[in-house]
């Protein structure tokens, strides 16, 4: 058995944004779903914005803003 200490998620593309937010949801979902729950709710969830290059700037704001507002719906 192992202890989860939080989790990390990185993304640079709305895809990888999109991805993120589904594995999380799938996670927390799971996770009230189950008797021996690994408490998601309480662990820290850190959403990092990765540095891509080929990403314009009006993409990037786009990205920064939905990232936002995924990490506060994570904080309800």
């Amino acid at each position: 058995m192992f202890e989860i200490a939080g989790c990390f998620c990185v993304y640079n593309s709305k895809s990888s944004l999109s991805h993120v937010q589904q594995s999380l949801e799938s996670s927390l979902l799971c996770d009230l779903q189950r008797e021996n729950r690994w408490d998601f709710h309480r662990l820290p969830i850190v959403v990092v914005l990765g540095h891509n290059p080929d990403v314009d700037e009006r993409t990037l704001t786009l990205l920064r803003e939905e990232g936002q507002l995924l990490a506060d719906r994570l904080k309800l």
